[in-house]
């Protein structure tokens, strides 16, 4: 099995569809690629995942998690906000490149990079 290791991980797209499938075989995700990856090889996508409802389209599908439409307290702009931080870091090469270090150095689970993560400045 390949690791995924952080700046060294630039895959062609076959492998890419492959390691997202391996590692995430699901579609409860916040930010679900599938559908973008069923768009470029639909085909290798439902060879994996054959049972997925999978729409394929050339965008990625974001889920509003914990949407409370009816609480009068409830805000879109922290999903918002945090929608924003990821496109700032994707387009951030340096910035995206020090996180993956930092990521791949963490010894902690995903819940204590979270915590760790949580509040950083989108600049």
């Amino acid at each position: 099995m390949r690791l995924l290791a952080g700046e060294s991980y630039w895959p062609d797209e076959s492998a890419l569809i492959d390691d997202y499938v391996r590692l995430n075989p699901t579609r409860n995700r916040d930010l679900d690629m599938l559908p973008l990856l069923a768009f470029l090889n639909e085909d290798r996508v439902r060879s994996k995942l054959p049972d997925e409802k999978i729409n394929p389209r050339p965008t990625f599908h974001y889920r509003l998690p914990d949407m409370r439409l009816g609480d009068p307290d409830w805000s879109l702009a922290k999903e918002w906000n945090r929608w924003v931080a990821v496109e700032r870091l994707a387009a951030d090469a340096a910035r995206l490149a020090a996180t993956c270090r930092a990521y791949l150095a963490h010894e902690g689970g995903r819940e204590d990079w979270a915590v760790r993560t949580e509040g950083l400045e989108v600049a």
